[in-house]
């Protein structure tokens, strides 16, 4: 078994399609299907039932995937450890957020590593904790961004910023009238004015029969918030990402719970009003979570501190 066969066995089995794996592995999909077909030949066993849409594993199939993983974690250590000797010439690193900690969170720091260390090979995967939480307890992953709870018995976690997230009015919405002046805008937040620091706080329930838009990305903890705020909003639409919720909320289709980070980062040029919630069940940590007993190669190490540096310094700038 060699490290190609599992590797195109490993993303038909992520993807669950044949087809979609060799787009992604640039085969052809008969080339890819014939391939599979011979590697089970040698195997002595069937790993994918075809006969479901989308494709299944066989119970022979999830064994093979299960220990496929393992492996393939396996050689990446080794790798790490061979570049490690060779002081960071070679290797690889795997990095994972959420699409949005991914755009506005990795571009600087990949690209300052990618100046000290041009050899090593960079991924980044995209998606919800609960799948990169299971990447790098799979050795898929060398290191994650987390806003979410993890499983600290399985991770190594250590702050890396804070974000904090404001109510967002459509500027054409009547509750600016009764709230004006508790009104912030954009500016205020990223450059933390003093308006910003001495402004109050107001209370969700002065927006309790407004219709809200929830995204699915982080849908916990702004449930969480309006939870402790006693209140049970109208949801008026739930969109997937934090990016839709900003364009429908200045739309004027609805209020929303909007992170500082979308406010500082997200390139928008028009911006809603903003109003500060209180800060000790709107804010939340951001986390840089690795595995808690596996490798930590130098690769891995060396970008933590880049990254941990840009923040530092201000390249973000974060509520402490």
């Amino acid at each position: 078994m060699n490290t190609q066969q599992i590797e195109y066995i490993l993303t038909v089995a992520r993807l669950k399609s044949f087809s979609k794996a060799a787009k992604e592995l640039f085969v052809t999909q008969p080339s890819l299907s014939q391939y599979i077909m011979k590697t089970e030949e040698k195997l002595g066993f069937t790993v994918f039932d075809r006969s479901s849409s989308p494709i299944t594993l066989t119970p022979m199939g999830k064994v093979f995937v299960e220990y496929a993983k393992q492996f393939q974690a396996l050689e990446e250590s080794l790798n790490n450890r061979i570049s490690d000797m060779q002081n960071l010439k070679s290797g690889s690193l795997r990095i994972g957020a959420s699409s949005f900690h991914a755009s506005c969170l990795l571009a600087k720091s990949i690209a300052q590593f990618k100046k000290e260390y041009s050899g090593i090979e960079i991924s980044v995967a995209e998606e919800n904790d609960r799948r990169l939480s299971e990447m790098i307890k799979n050795g898929e992953l060398d290191i994650m961004i987390s806003a979410e709870k993890v499983d600290t018995a399985a991770l190594h976690t250590e702050d890396l910023a804070k974000e904090r997230y404001y109510l967002a009015v459509p500027s054409s919405h009547s509750l600016n009238k009764s709230l004006g002046e508790f009104s912030l805008d954009a500016d205020d937040i990223k450059t933390q004015s003093l308006k910003l620091i001495s402004m109050p706080c107001i209370s969700l329930k002065q927006a309790a029969d407004c219709s809200f838009i929830i995204s699915e990305a982080a849908r916990d903890f702004e449930e969480t918030i309006l939870k402790k705020e006693e209140v049970s909003p109208d949801t008026a639409l739930t969109v997937r990402t934090v990016e839709t919720l900003f364009s429908f909320v200045n739309e004027g289709l609805g209020l929303a719970l909007i992170p500082d980070t979308v406010i500082r980062f997200g390139n928008f040029s028009n911006h809603p009003v903003y109003y500060a919630l209180n800060p000790d069940i709107s804010q939340r940590s951001l986390k840089l979570c690795s595995r808690a007993n596996g490798y930590f190669s130098t690769a891995a190490h060396q970008y933590s501190l880049i990254l941990k540096q840009l923040v530092d310094i201000g390249t973000w700038r974060v509520n402490r």
